[in-house]
């Protein structure tokens, strides 16, 4: 069995929230998301910068998902 990431939040409930928003108002977006993005970082293939946040936890900023 191939070991991978798993996603921890801090507030679920809020990234949900935000997650359906993306979903409405800007669907390609959404799947870029969902289809790679999502299943790269469970893999281990950090993509974009990986910086820490005042919190000290690891923290991806990928490039802008969107044209504007």
């Amino acid at each position: 069995m191939k070991q991978g990431y798993i996603f921890e939040y801090l507030n679920e409930n809020d990234f949900r929230k935000k997650e359906r928003t993306v979903r409405k108002y800007n669907m390609l977006a959404y799947k870029k998301l969902t289809f790679e993005y999502y299943p790269e970082i469970r893999n281990g293939n950090f993509l974009g910068e990986v910086a820490l946040n005042e919190w000290l936890l690891l923290s991806q900023h990928p490039s802008c998902l969107c044209s504007s």
